[in-house]
C-alpha cells in the first residue's frame, strides 16, 4: 500500500518495528514523548521489497540476454 511507503517520526511507535526498524521505531517514541529529535522520515520496508520486486521484474529480460552467443545467430 503506497501511503504507507513512507512514515514520518510522529506516526511510528514502537509496534512499527518490524515495518520501520529499530531505529526508527525508537525514534517515534521518543518524538512521541516529546523529547527533541530532528524531523524525519523512514521509508518502509513494504517499499523496499516493492522496490526489489519492480527491479527484478525489469531485470528479466536481460538476464536472458545474458545466455545469448553471437555465434547462435543463424
Amino acid at each position: 500500500m503506497v501511503d504507507s511507503w513512507v512514515l514520518f517520526f510522529d506516526q511510528i511507535r514502537a509496534g512499527d518495528l518490524p515495518r520501520v526498524g529499530g531505529k526508527a521505531a525508537n525514534l517515534g517514541e521518543l518524538t512521541a514523548v516529546g523529547l527533541p529529535v530532528p524531523p524525519g522520515f523512514c521509508v518502509t520496508a513494504d517499499a523496499f521489497r516493492h522496490f526489489m520486486a519492480e527491479a527484478a521484474r525489469e531485470q528479466a529480460p536481460y538476464a536472458l540476454l545474458e545466455d545469448l552467443s553471437p555465434k547462435d545467430i543463424a
